[in-house]
């Protein structure tokens, strides 16, 4: 008796294996790109969180440079709320933060985001409202 696969055999699960593959590695990429977003998003709805606080506080919308100081609480001097900049550890995204007007947060796409990502996302900093633009 004879033990083993035949040529054909593995000819034929290995085209099985290719088939599967087509389907499967756009799908891969395509999460990777939605992860990405979301990314953004989470990070935008932090930093609208930390606003919402100074806001509060101050009474007007901070700057990346007066968020990372932190909002100082009147009467304790205490910060109830510092953020760095999200940028400098962000392969994907250019965060901003405009204060005239309502307020808006802003996710830019960086080069290395690629094709699948949106070109921006902005949160209403009084809202929360999210809008993102399509590559």
């Amino acid at each position: 008796m004879r033990k083993g696969f035949t040529l054909l055999e593995l000819l034929i699960v290995i085209i099985i294996i290719g088939i599967l593959a087509i389907f499967a590695l756009p799908q891969f990429f395509n999460t990777a790109d939605v992860a990405k977003n979301t990314k953004a998003k989470q990070v935008l709805g932090e930093i609208r969180s930390a606003e919402v606080i100074c806001n509060g506080i101050l009474g007007s919308w901070q700057t990346w440079v007066q968020l990372a100081a932190g909002c100082k609480v009147p009467d304790s001097n205490q910060n109830a709320v510092a953020m760095a900049d999200p940028t400098a550890g962000d392969p994907y995204w250019t965060y901003t933060i405009t204060t005239t007007g309502s307020g808006t947060a802003t996710a830019t796409k960086k080069t290395a985001c690629g094709g699948g990502c949106n070109n921006t996302h902005a949160i209403d900093l009084t809202s929360g409202a999210i809008t993102s633009t399509a590559p």
